[in-house]
């Protein structure tokens, strides 16, 4: 695991973290018998589906985002101990790629500060409002997570399951080549260089296509910073996402032992969104006390005599 931390102002650090592919995959084996001993998988008994069938119904990313449920937590506590992280909160986690995991990690810290006229500070905690909407989000990211995925024969449409051939050349080197690579293309997320996903839209099964993008000044690749780079796209196979339908069979798809229906489910994960929000609020209020306590001068005790 490759960590590296950084000071942030209102006294917080970041952790850059990155999983090994050896930990990933011991952690994908996991996740898949968790899948496979909730989930129905046709011609097989609860829990002993092959990890090929369950990966082929959920997707790679499916399986990846299930791992990350425990992975990411028991990553992040090992780093803040490693690194000697003084937490006094939760973090702020952020997934910012999912091969090679990499995750952020914004966590407050204790100051060391020299305590001035605290009694003179005046702070108000932040109000915290729970939004339908931030629910819907959280329900629409746990749909994802147990979609299926069925092999269709029509133009690729965004959202849809791809497994494709990509191979990338700049001025004679092939620095990409990636045969039956399976992923899925999300709108508005990028493939390796921006326009990439876009030119797999409106292809279809056995269809090849060539095109060429250009690399901006500033790519995280140095020597294909500025260049200009031919791809050739091939597509084996289209899949489409099947979404769950929001109800009590889709709660105990999640958790049969927790959510009997599907308003226990939505319930918990407002209840989830409004303690990580109320936690938020109060180590926001304390960061500011802290700030405020370090900016205001110490109060003079210096009297004038006549």
């Amino acid at each position: 695991m490759k960590v590296t931390t950084e000071r942030l102002p209102e006294s917080r650090v970041q952790l850059n973290i990155e999983i090994d592919e050896d930990r990933l995959e011991r952690s994908l084996d996991s996740a898949y018998k968790r899948i496979a001993n909730k989930n129905r998988f046709p011609g097989f008994r609860p829990g002993k589906a092959p990890r090929a069938i369950v990966e082929r119904a959920v997707g790679r990313e499916g399986l990846i985002r299930e791992a990350l449920d425990k992975l990411v937590p028991d990553a992040y506590n090992e780093a803040i101990e490693a690194e000697d992280v003084d937490a006094i909160g939760q973090p702020e986690l952020a997934i910012d790629q999912l091969e090679p995991v990499k995750f952020t990690a914004i966590v407050p810290v204790r100051p060391s500060v020299q305590l001035n006229d605290y009694r003179a500070i005046r702070i108000e905690k932040e109000a915290v409002d729970v939004t339908p909407e931030a629910v819907d989000e959280q329900l629409e990211l746990l749909r994802r997570r147990h979609a299926t995925y069925t092999p269709v024969d029509r133009e690729i449409k965004w959202d849809d399951m791809l497994i494709a051939d990509v191979f990338g050349e700049a001025d004679g080197d092939q620095f990409l080549e990636d045969k039956d690579a399976e992923f899925p293309l999300r709108e508005g997320q990028m493939l390796f260089i921006e326009g990439l996903a876009e030119g797999f839209v409106g292809m279809k099964k056995g269809e090849t296509k060539e095109l060429t993008l250009a690399f901006p000044p500033d790519f995280r690749v140095e020597r294909l910073q500025g260049k200009d780079a031919h791809f050739t796209l091939h597509v084996r196979e289209v899949k489409e996402e099947d979404l769950p339908e929001l109800d009590d069979e889709f709660a105990a798809m999640v958790n049969a032992e927790e959510f009997e229906t599907f308003d226990a489910l939505r319930s918990r994960i407002e209840a989830d969104l409004r303690a990580n929000l109320e936690q938020a609020a109060e180590n926001t209020l304390r960061n500011a006390a802290v700030e405020k306590l370090v900016r205001k001068p110490p109060r003079s005790n210096t009297q004038n005599c006549s």
